[in-house]
Order: C-alpha cells, then structure tokens, then sequence
C-alpha cells in the first residue's frame, strides 16, 4: 500500500470519526463560505489527498451505480438553477449532496481489504457510542446540558426541545433528536453486519452489547419513525436470513437481536410512561405534533403545484413554507430569526417531490432501484464477510428509507457522509469479493 493511500485512508478514518461531531465555525464568530464546519473542512483534506492521487497515477474509473446517481445529481442541479426562492440554498444543498457522493466515490477507491473496511465501522461504531453517552449525560443532567447546550451541540442552531414539549428528548451532538435517531440507525445496521459475521466468535459479544446501547440511545431521542423504521429493518434481515441459503445460519443470531432489542423498548415503555404514550399516539391525528406534520405535508403539496415539473429548487421548501404556511399552521409557529427556516417538508419523498419536481422525483425512485437490485445482488455472493456487510448496508438503506416517510435530513451533512458512507461499503462488498 502506497504512503499516499495510507495518508488518504488515515484522513477517511478521521472524518469517519467526526461525522456526528460537526463543529460549526459560526460558534467562534467565524463565517466561511460553503466549507464553514470541521466536517467539511475534514471532507476537503480527503478529497483534495484522493484528487492528487488520480492525477498521479493518471486514471478515473466510473464507480458502480454511476448513471443513477449522475442523473439524480444533474436533477438537483438543474432544480436549482431555476429555483424559484432561494436559489443559494439550492445549490449549497447541491454542495452538500455533491459532497456525500464524492466520499462514496472516495471509499470505493480507496478501501481495498476487508480489514479496511472493518475498521471503518469500528470508528463510526466507537463514534457512535461515545455520542450515545454525552446523549445519557444530557439525559441525567438535564439542568446542565439545557445551561451550557452550545457545548454539548458546538452550533447556534441547536433545537432544545427539553422546556418546549415536556419531554426530555436527548439530541447529543446533533441539532435535534430525530437526526441523531437517524445516524444511530445507520450504525446499528453496520454494526449489525459485522455481529453477524463474528457469530459465533468472541467479538461478537462486543457488537452485541454495542447495539444494544445505541438502541437505548435511539429510544430516548422518542423518535416513533426510528423505533419503527429499526423493527422494520431488523425484520427483514431476519427474512432475509430465512431465504437465503449463504445466510440462513446466521437466522438466529438475527433473531437474538431482535428479541433483545424488542425486550429493550418494552421496557423503556414500562419504565418511561413518554416512550409509551409517544409509540401509542403515533397515529393519533389530534396530537398537537402529528396534525402539525400532517399540515405541513399538506403545505408541500400545495408548494409542489408551483413548479410541478422541475420543482421549486433544493432547500427551498422551508423558504416557501415560512413565507407563506407557518403563520397560518394552528399546530406550531417555529421559526428562528436570523437563521435558514428550521421546516422542512417533514418526508424524504415529498421534499423531493416538491424541491425537483416530477422529473427529479423520477430520478430519485430510478436511484432508489438501482440501489436495492445492487446490494440485493450482492446478498448472493459467497463470502461470509461480504454477505453479512451487504445485509448491513442494506438495513441501514432500507431504514432510511422508511424512516424518510416521516422526515428529511438532505439538509445535514453529517446524515449525508453516515448515508453515503454506508451505501458505499455495501456496494463495496462485490469488488472485495472478486479481488480475494
């Protein structure tokens, strides 16, 4: 292995690591353009160290998926250049999508053993827990973390729902619990392919109780999409299991999880009368917090007759939707001057819907299929390894994916690298298999 690609594999480990620790620079009054977070900053080092590896060794080969995620990407570009709001928020979402797909690129030509690829999840997972426990701190110390929650956070755009709702829903270092549900669910299901992989060796003992704690931390965010979307997910890695023959012997330790995990949250709901009451009301339409998401989808509707074609630009919902909606919502008013609207269009498929339009909506569900026939091809592959990362990746894809019926996180870079980080080390899967 080459210094350079030991130089730029090092730097990937170290942005890996600080994906759920994004410092924003505008917390010690400083405003740079596009690269304003030590995530970005850690993304721009990799990928200038990977450009002046291709430049050196002379040769770009097309990544798998390539078509797909090239047209998803020209829809978001071409939405907006003719968004119709904010066409700067458009094309920083652009940047941040843009970004997101060059570290799946990045990963995919760099990592070239499984022990890569091992050690990638193991610093996402070490990351992952140590966000779980500032989330049980902030839980305990509530007084404390609400005091100093700049701290906790490291940005002026932080959500603290503690004195808002009643609840104590933990964010840890995310910007509010929901997207911290969502880089938890992304870690389990990596996590889970490597569990799966060591049964009935002794690590597996490590992943086991690693998942567990992070499902802990995923239930005290009282995201009812994340607990749904994680049962989901872990159900059909166990029918996957069930069917296939290369898996069928890890059918148990699957259903292990599932048990543990299922024992997990019915005892936070015995224990936590808000988990119970929260999972119970998820369909009620006269919660205070379900009528307003149903008005704002229904807003989203309404801003999609704009433009029903290219749409209304990247981002540029939440624009539209604190113009025009949210003094009229009778559910809740949350708006932050000063700062980009905090409402988005409450679901991955509308907010695409509605910010690309038909055409870009098209796109997306094309992508969408690429995706799943891939890592479900690779499902197949001999290897143990392999076919355990695949069932990995392929939960954590789905789970986002159901998860997104309820929210959208294209607007947070660090769900943007989790995502396309896991995406990348499933698809990853096939050409480590032919290689060894």
């Amino acid at each position: 292995m080459a210094m350079l690609d030991k130089i730029i594999f090092a730097c990937l480990l170290v942005l890996v690591f600080f994906i759920p620790f994004e410092f924003d620079f505008r917390t010690v009054g400083a405003n740079p353009p596009l690269v304003n977070t030590d995530l970005k900053l850690l993304a721009a080092i990799v990928f200038s160290l990977w450009v002046v590896k291709k430049i050196r060794d002379r040769e770009l080969v097309s990544p798998p998926l390539a078509v797909p995620l090239l047209v998803y990407l020209t829809c978001n570009i071409m939405s907006s250049v003719f968004a119709l709001i904010e066409p700067v928020s458009g094309f920083n979402s652009v940047f941040k999508l843009s970004g997101g797909m060059l570290l799946y690129y990045v990963v995919l030509d760099t990592v070239r053993r499984k022990e890569q690829t091992t050690k990638i999840i193991n610093t996402l997972l070490v990351s992952g827990l140590i966000v779980a426990a500032i989330g049980f701190f902030e839980r305990i110390f509530v007084d404390f973390a609400y005091e100093y929650s700049p701290f906790w956070f490291f940005s002026p755009d932080r959500i603290f729902l503690h004195g808002k709702i009643g609840l104590v829903r933990i964010t840890s270092t995310f910007v509010y619990p929901n997207i911290l549900a969502m880089f938890l669910e992304i870690t389990i299901f990596l996590a889970l392919g490597l569990y799966l992989f060591e049964c009935p060796g002794k690590k597996k003992y490590f992943y086991f109780t690693s998942i567990l704690v992070l499902v802990q931390a995923l239930v005290m965010t009282y995201s009812r999409a994340a607990i749904i979307s994680l049962f989901a997910g872990l159900l059909l890695a166990a029918a996957i299991c069930a069917k296939s023959a290369r898996l069928r012997a890890k059918l148990k330790a699957v259903a292990l999880i599932v048990a543990a995990v299922f024992l997990l949250v019915a005892a936070n709901m015995a224990g936590d009368y808000s988990v119970k009451k929260r999972v119970i009301n998820a369909p009620d339409g006269n919660i205070n917090s379900n009528g307003h998401r149903a008005y704002i989808w229904n807003s989203a509707l309404r801003s999609f007759a704009r433009n029903p074609v290219l749409g209304i630009g990247p981002n540029n919902f939440r624009w539209l939707y604190a113009a025009q909606y949210s003094s009229k919502s009778p559910y809740l008013k949350w708006n932050y001057p000063g700062y980009i609207p905090g409402i988005d269009a409450n679901s991955l498929y509308l907010e695409t819907l509605v910010s690309l339009g038909v055409v870009g909506f098209a796109a997306f569900i094309y992508l969408v299929i690429s995706i799943l026939r891939y890592l479900l091809g690779n499902l197949r592959l001999n290897d143990d390894y392999q076919a355990c990362l695949a069932l990995g990746a392929l939960g954590a894809f789905s789970s986002y994916l159901i998860h997104g019926v309820f929210d959208h996180f294209g607007s947070y870079q660090s769900i943007i690298f989790a995502f396309w980080l896991a995406l990348a080390l499933g698809v990853k899967t096939r050409e480590l298999n032919a290689r060894e």
